[in-house]
């Protein structure tokens, strides 16, 4: 079969290795496939992102498409040609081709030309290129890569695939001018279909037949480039988990993650898919219709973390499931004490009625740290008109149970939630300083509006608050930051 090379492309963190492509190379190989994996964000934010950094050249033509604040100001400190608003309207800019083809201003182009990204493709004889998009600021590079690629006229097949392409399935395939940059791309999850179509590919059979594919109609063969628009395959795939085999992690600058430390390393590692609640108005993840909660047997789970500990120097496992649940908690933590696994590893959760704390001493025992909950906000409104189907004093029992039980507690939070009042935003301050004993720290998120959400698939019921509300709703984003600075300046979340 076709030699395939999976890529996680810039500009991305670097704290640990992201789970895409490692989930898909296991998979892979474990299907007796050619198959490697770089990470070319990790070279980019390491050694050429300077000029990311820095600022934009005051008279470059793309610079109206920039936000007009300073970065301070904007969400991850980011106003240049990485940030999602910049992605976001290149994308439908006359300039996008212009941008990609700039060696001066895009430094993405300068990244690949100064390191010879298109000669180690030939060098390592790629026959099919796949590029995990997981967040906009990665779509600038891809589609850079893909176009310089296509000019080699190497035969050579990309396909792109991830969270970004799962959001924006239905405009990709309105955009004919898409097929300047790859050939294929895969929504949802990736591993079925992306062995199907290295296996089509390697046979010249039918890439319609390929489940979750958004594709280019090949009309010779193995050979691109006389084919016009996309077309969407009719079938579906969803996977079993405990079909799944163990990640692999080879080919990654496993020592240069800043999360590594004194050789030892973290890795990230899922136990569920999806999310078991599932209901939350503003949800980011897979657009909905979404294709179901699934967990893998626990003792698969433990499988699969004795397999890392015996190729890797494992300090710590972080677990990516959007939300583990209770009882899922407890079958992985009895399983780890079962197996006497000596391992650490965090989780993201819900504060759920079904916590208890003999759960959370069960997962302080099995090697569990810190528990992270997606709390959001602490008024009582806001969390039923988001449906995120949480009590609030619930919410404090569960918090003391866990303070109780030893483990450290993250609570991410949401700023500018539609609807919210300045009041409202007060209750959640109010909460967070009576609770401060317990939390070790707090993560505030801005609320922004995703594809495929329930909220934009109705926005008039929220739109008609939002118009009641409109100078309530002005006033607590204009007094968002004062909020921050009372928090951070009269009490510590370190």
């Amino acid at each position: 079969m076709l030699k395939t090379l999976l890529v996680i492309p810039p500009k991305y963190g670097i704290d640990y290795p992201p789970l895409g492509t490692p989930a898909l190379l296991g998979y892979l190989k474990s299907k007796g496939v050619e198959a490697e994996q770089v990470d070319w964000n990790m070279e980019y934010c390491l050694a050429f992102d300077s000029g990311d950094s820095g600022d934009i050249n005051k008279n470059s033509p793309y610079k109206h498409l920039l936000p007009d604040k300073p970065a301070s100001e904007m969400p991850y400190n980011d106003n240049t040609y990485s940030s999602f608003f910049f992605t976001e309207r290149i994308l439908s800019s006359p300039l996008l081709f212009q941008f990609i083809n700039d060696s001066k201003e895009n430094p993405f182009h300068r990244f690949i030309l100064e390191k010879k990204l298109i000669d180690e493709i030939i060098q390592r004889k790629i026959r099919i290129l796949g590029l995990s998009i997981i967040s906009p600021s990665q779509v600038i590079f891809s589609f850079t890569l893909g176009y310089l690629l296509k000019q080699t006229g190497l035969k050579i097949h990309i396909v792109i695939g991830g969270q970004w392409v799962s959001l924006y399935k239905k405009e990709i395939l309105k955009r004919n001018d898409l097929t300047a940059f790859f050939d294929s791309a895969i929504f949802f999850e990736g591993e079925t279909p992306l062995f199907r179509l290295i296996c089509e590919l390697s046979n010249g059979g039918d890439l319609s037949n390929i489940p979750n594919l958004i594709y280019k109609p090949v009309p010779e063969g193995f050979n691109q480039g006389t084919a016009s628009g996309f077309s969407l395959s009719e079938s579906h795939s969803v996977e079993k988990l405990n079909d799944l085999p163990c990640p692999d992690f080879d080919g990654l600058p496993l020592n240069k993650y800043s999360t590594t430390s004194d050789g030892k390393v973290s890795l990230t590692f899922e136990t569920s898919r999806e999310c078991y609640w599932n209901k939350c108005v503003y949800c980011v993840d897979l657009p909905h219709p979404k294709q179901g909660y699934r967990v893998k047997n626990p003792s698969l789970v433990v499988r699969d973390i004795k397999n890392l500990l015996q190729k890797y120097p494992l300090k710590e496992l972080i677990i990516s499931d959007p939300a583990m649940s209770p009882n899922q908690m407890r079958g992985i933590s009895r399983e780890i004490i079962k197996e006497d696994l000596k391992i650490q590893w965090w989780c993201w959760t819900r504060l759920d009625k079904h916590w208890t704390k003999d759960i959370f001493e069960l997962a302080k025992k099995a090697g569990c740290r810190t528990i992270d909950f997606g709390l959001e906000t602490a008024s009582q409104r806001l969390l039923d008109f988001m449906q995120k189907g949480i009590n609030i004093d619930i919410a404090k029992r569960v918090l003391n149970d866990c303070y109780d039980a030893g483990l450290e507690i993250d609570l991410q939070m949401m700023l500018g939630l539609p609807t919210e009042t300045k009041e409202e935003a007060l209750e959640t301050v109010t909460f967070l300083v009576e609770n401060r004993k317990l939390i070790k720290h707090v993560t505030f998120n801005i609320y922004y509006l995703t594809p495929g959400c329930l909220i934009h698939g109705n926005p008039l019921p929220l739109i008609s608050i939002i118009l009641r509300r409109a100078a309530l709703y002005m006033e607590i984003l204009r007094n968002m930051a004062l909020f921050l600075k009372t928090i951070f300046r009269h009490f510590n979340f370190s």
